[in-house]
């Protein structure tokens, strides 16, 4: 994980092992939810998150929060 201003500035960086080998929105899943704790920890507010997976983007971008797979990320209150 990365963490960079609004000019795309390098701040801090965090890496994290998963054991095992997850189907790709599982670990993407996975790494969204560890990096709100971690900006979270960090104080941060007003931050955007980038990801590749669009099942995962929809999802977690998506004005519905009814029942999905990844609806846990939707009910975190940071």
């Amino acid at each position: 994980m990365i963490v960079g201003d609004h000019c795309g500035n390098f701040i801090k960086a965090q890496t994290l092992v998963h054991q095992g080998v997850p189907e790709p929105h599982k670990a993407e899943s996975w790494g969204l939810l560890q990096a709100v704790i971690w900006i979270n920890s960090l104080g941060m507010n007003n931050v955007t998150f980038e990801l590749d997976c669009k099942s995962v983007v929809d999802s977690t971008s998506s004005s519905y929060h009814g029942t999905s797979e990844f609806s846990y990320i939707n009910s975190i209150n940071v």
